[in-house]
């Protein structure tokens, strides 16, 4: 039994070959996409939920947020209309201040006072 193959016949067998190769190449391709498009699609539906979960809690922050602006524009309100009772406050605190320093310069008289008697004492002991 003689085989016999001229160059057609085995560029032939040789290309039917590497079409079976590139066909199980391409169905082994396909399967690692099928394992990476499940993955994308449980990654999409986490992504999903976790915005679903921000967009609560950022209505929620956005009614606290209004409501401490509320609470903030209530208490400015509030010192502005009693702008008038804090000056007076702080005008009896710089007086009393002012009280204060002025006893505390006359003490310090009184004391150089004193220590130049004492030292006039020392100098006619002498």
């Amino acid at each position: 039994m003689d085989i016999s193959l001229n160059l057609k016949d085995l560029l032939i067998l040789v290309l039917l070959i590497l079409t079976i190769m590139l066909v199980v190449y391409l169905i082994m391709l396909v399967s690692k996409g099928k394992d990476t498009l499940k993955k994308v699609d449980s990654i999409l539906d986490d992504a999903g939920k976790i915005s679903s979960i921000a967009a609560e809690k950022t209505e929620q922050i956005d009614g606290v947020i209004d409501s401490a602006a509320d609470t903030v524009m209530g208490i400015v309100e509030s010192v502005h209309q009693n702008s008038s009772m804090i000056s007076k406050i702080a005008s009896v605190g710089t007086g009393a201040k002012a009280i204060k320093s002025r006893g505390e310069k006359k003490r310090s008289r009184k004391e150089e006072a004193s220590l130049a008697r004492a030292k006039s004492r020392k100098e006619r002991r002498k």
